[in-house]
């Protein structure tokens, strides 16, 4: 009798173990996670310390490709109802900097055909390329808003368009700053910054400019003097290869721990992810996560 009731249990528990494999989120509520960098949030899901995460496609189509990346275990999925928005990116200047951003909306339209092509190439981006129309305003004496000819780039981990060190930056974006800025005398320079607090860093004249794959949001032009958009973007899903069969709908991210890049774009559609399949843990997350809170006040 014992040992048929031994039989017994240990078939219950393969049956319950082959069961959980297959789900793809076991965490009862769902959860947001929010470290400071992309590259974090893709560790989170590679360490099964999140199910999934929202990264802009340019960073993780990049990154997912190269040869012996830390992201093996990983890829982008698709679910039929997840539709996100096309998005642009720009850079960003500290409010009243007007002169200065005319001056690289000028550059960019002049080296459209010529360094624009060959840095989109080298990067794999030239489907992401965009066309630049002819610029308008005043950018004579541009110079005269910067500081000892240097321009001081924010940037964070993100390739291909901020890599490197503060001592080495270097990636599409940094190239592309060194196309716009030839033959003008400057010295361009690099800080890693925590992406959340990109405008504190402009307000309190720590950078000059931010230039690392920002998407153009409303209400940034309030914030900062934004460019012409320069590539285009959209929010995708990664996840481990051995869960993305269990995702097919929106809804079966309920219960997932889903981990993106504070104050990102992926940040901001998470938010609408989990509002939607999880309403009432949303409201009590948002509870505990004030500054989450606030954002969701401003997208909602």
């Amino acid at each position: 009798m014992k040992k048929k009731l031994g039989i017994v249990l240990a078939v219950v528990a393969t049956a319950v173990i082959s069961i959980v494999s297959l789900v793809g989120c076991a965490k009862p509520d769902t959860d947001l996670k929010t470290p400071t960098a992309q590259t974090d949030a893709l560790m989170d899901v590679q360490a099964n310390q999140a199910d999934i995460a929202i990264v802009d496609g340019v960073f993780a189509g990049y990154t997912l490709a190269q040869e012996g990346n830390s992201y093996d275990k990983l890829t982008i999925i698709e679910l039929e109802d997840f539709k996100p928005e096309a998005e642009s990116y720009g850079v960003a200047a500290k409010k009243g900097k007007t002169k200065l951003m005319n001056f690289i909306n000028k550059r960019l339209y002049e080296i459209k055909d010529t360094d624009y092509k060959e840095i989109c190439k080298k990067y794999g981006l030239q489907s992401r390329a965009v066309e630049f129309a002819a610029p308008t305003g005043e950018w004579e004496d541009w110079k005269s808003e910067i500081v000892n000819n240097t321009i001081t780039i924010g940037f964070t981990i993100a390739p291909p368009y901020g890599m490197g060190s503060n001592e080495a930056p270097e990636g599409f974006d940094f190239d592309l700053a060194k196309a716009v800025f030839a033959d003008q005398g400057i010295t361009i320079k690099g800080k890693v910054i925590e992406w959340d607090s990109k405008f504190d860093e402009l307000n309190s004249n720590a950078i000059d400019l931010v230039w690392n794959g920002m998407t153009i949001r409303k209400g940034f032009e309030d914030k900062a003097e934004i460019s012409v958009p320069y590539l285009t973007n959209e929010q995708v899903i990664v996840a481990r290869k051995d869960k993305a069969n269990s995702y097919k709908k929106i809804e079966d991210l309920k219960g997932c721990i889903i981990s993106v890049e504070k104050g990102s774009a992926g940040n901001n559609e998470a938010l609408k992810i989990f509002n939607t399949i999880d309403n009432e843990v949303f409201a009590a997350w948002l509870e505990k996560n004030p500054e989450q809170k606030t954002v969701w006040e401003e997208i909602k």
